[in-house]
């Protein structure tokens, strides 16, 4: 027979269950950031080495929308709109993340008085959440009619969102530095494959170890506060025991969207969620949920 006592102990072990799986991918995510944090040790173009080290873009071997050999990398996603509810009596197109690339379009960079050649390839590129955001922004009425009507559609409306890094820009490059003949050339290595970033990796990489590491630890913590008030005596009787069976209930179906929450805000900036909503010009702008909690770019 199920007592009271038994119910409780079960409902004990199924939150410690789900909180513990849930602080584990966490520290999972923190310590793949903190392996990858090491990898980026920062090296001298002059000397070369695995690791990273910050240039400015001198020459780009891609072009850009004016036809412009100025592009040295390029990120893109692809996403899929469809039209939502009316939000204010305004239409509105609801985007979700399908696909995320990255490569380098060939260039050069300059560190210093060292000039370091970068050929062209897939990497791994890291733009600013602000220039994604502008990318992603609704150009206007005309824009926004274009994108409803393909968006209302059984298919749906597939666009590409692109971020060029471009000559004059400063950047952060992972990756092995090898003298050659012709100079300085930063090539894919092992331990980094190949970074071209718009922000500081490390500074990025520290702050998401310590939000998915503090998360585990907070949960961790909250549920070990909740489950010495379950157990004041009178067990399950006594109102500390009430209200921490109360607390555990509400911590039980906060913690997993709060958990998928740091997972995506810790997700590195090349393959970090955007999706998002428009609102018909006039109404007012929602924030993309990728936002959430993210690491500053």
């Amino acid at each position: 027979m199920l007592t009271r006592e038994i119910m409780g102990a079960l409902t004990l072990a199924i939150l410690w269950v789900n909180a513990l799986l849930i602080a584990a991918a966490a520290l999972r995510s923190a310590g793949e950031h903190r392996r990858r944090l090491r990898t980026l040790r920062e090296v001298s173009p002059n000397e070369g080495g695995t690791g990273l080290f910050q240039a400015q873009v001198d020459e780009g071997a891609g072009q850009d929308d004016g036809g412009r050999d100025s592009v040295l990398a390029r990120y893109e996603l692809e996403q899929l709109g469809r039209a939502g509810a009316p939000a204010k009596g305004r239409r509105t197109v609801h985007f979700g993340d399908r696909t995320f690339d990255g490569a380098v379009l060939g260039g050069v960079v300059v560190a210093g008085d060292t000039r370091v050649r970068v050929s062209a390839g897939e990497a791994d590129v890291w733009p600013s959440r602000g220039a994604v955001s502008a990318a992603a922004a609704c150009s206007g009425q005309a824009g926004f009619d274009r994108v409803f009507d393909e968006a209302r559609k059984a298919r749906g409306h597939a666009r590409k969102i692109t971020v060029d890094v471009r000559v004059g820009q400063t950047v952060w490059l992972g990756g092995e530095l090898r003298k050659t003949t012709g100079g300085m050339e930063l090539v894919p290595s092992a331990e980094v494959g190949l970074l071209v970033s718009a922000i500081d990796p490390r500074a990025w990489l520290r702050h998401a170890s310590a939000l998915a590491a503090g998360f585990a630890l907070a949960e961790v913590l909250i549920a070990g506060a909740i489950t010495a008030l379950v157990l004041v005596p009178p067990v399950l009787d006594g109102w500390p025991s009430k209200l921490g069976g109360v607390l555990g209930l509400a911590f039980f179906l906060a913690v997993q969207p709060l958990g998928t929450a740091v997972r995506d805000a810790v997700r590195t900036p090349g393959k970090a969620f955007v999706r998002g909503r428009w609102i018909e010009p006039g109404g007012t702008p929602a924030k993309g949920t990728g936002a959430l909690l993210a690491p500053p770019a």
